[in-house]
C-alpha cells in the first residue's frame, strides 16, 4: 500500500522518475506517461489493484511528510528549511509519537533561531506536552539554555506547569546546577516549593545533586 501510495503521490506532485512497486503486483511504470490519467482522477477515488486512493489520502500523506520535515530540521536547526515549511503553510504544532513538537525539539538542542521563527508566527503552542508532561521550558531549562528559557517565557510560557513526575522547569534547572536559569525563573516568580512525585522541592533536587550555588540562592528566596 506504501508502494501505490508514493507512485500517485509522486504522479500528483509532479516527480517523472521510475517507480518499481512491489505492492499488488504492480510493474514498473514510468510516471510521465500515466500522469495525465492520475492527474484526470482528481476529482474522484483511484482504485490499485485492491486500495482505493483518492486525492485527500495523497493530500494528507504530502502534508505528513512535510510535518516530518520540519520537525526534522527544527531539532537539526536548519533555520532555511525551517522557514520554507513554515511559509509553506505546514503545521507548526505537529508532534512526533512522543508528542514532541518542532519547538520542544529547538529548545533542548539549543537552535536559538529556530525558536525565534517558530515563536514569531504566533501559531506554535508554546504550552504543548509531550506523553512525559514535558514543555519546551522544561527542556531548555534542563539543557541550561538560558536564552531560549527567556523567549519562551516572553512568549507566555507557564513557570509552574508540571510533567508526569511532577517536574518543574525550576525543579529541572535546578537538579541540572544551572544556576543563571534558576535565578531568571525565580526571577519571574517560579513556585519555590512544588513537589515532584518524588517529594523533593526544586531545593531538594539541587540537594540531590550537591549543587550548593543553587541551593543557597534558593534558601536566600526563601525555598523550603
Amino acid at each position: 500500500m506504501r508502494d501505490c501510495r508514493k507512485a500517485l503521490s509522486s504522479l500528483i506532485f509532479g516527480e517523472t522518475t521510475v517507480i518499481a512497486s512491489r505492492s499488488r503486483g504492480l510493474r514498473p511504470t514510468t510516471l510521465v506517461y500515466y500522469k495525465r490519467f492520475f492527474l484526470s482522477a482528481l476529482s474522484g477515488a483511484v482504485v490499485v489493484g485492491q486500495v482505493v486512493l483518492t486525492p485527500a489520502t495523497l493530500l494528507a500523506d504530502e502534508s505528513k511528510a512535510r510535518e516530518k520535515e520540519l520537525i526534522k530540521f527544527s531539532m537539526q536547526g536548519d533555520i532555511g528549511q525551517v522557514r520554507t515549511l513554515a511559509d509553506a503553510g505546514v503545521n507548526l504544532n505537529a508532534a512526533t509519537e512522543k508528542g514532541l513538537t518542532s519547538l520542544m525539539l529547538a529548545s533542548l538542542q539549543g537552535h536559538v533561531e529556530v525558536v525565534k521563527l517558530l515563536l514569531a508566527s504566533k501559531k506554535v503552542d508554546v504550552n504543548a506536552k509531550d506523553i512525559t508532561g514535558t514543555t519546551s521550558l522544561m527542556a531548555a531549562a534542563k539543557r541550561g539554555h538560558i536564552e531560549i528559557v527567556r523567549l519562551l517565557l516572553e512568549a507566555d510560557a507557564k513557570l509552574d506547569n508540571q510533567s508526569e513526575q511532577g517536574m518543574t522547569a525550576l525543579a529541572m534547572a535546578a537538579m541540572d546546577g544551572h544556576m543563571d536559569v534558576v535565578n531568571l525563573l525565580v526571577s519571574r516568580g517560579a513556585n519555590l516549593n512544588l513537589k515532584a512525585a518524588n517529594g523533593l522541592t526544586a531545593m531538594g533536587m539541587a540537594s540531590l545533586k550537591g549543587h550548593a550555588t543553587v541551593i543557597d540562592l534558593l534558601k536566600s528566596k526563601g525555598a523550603q
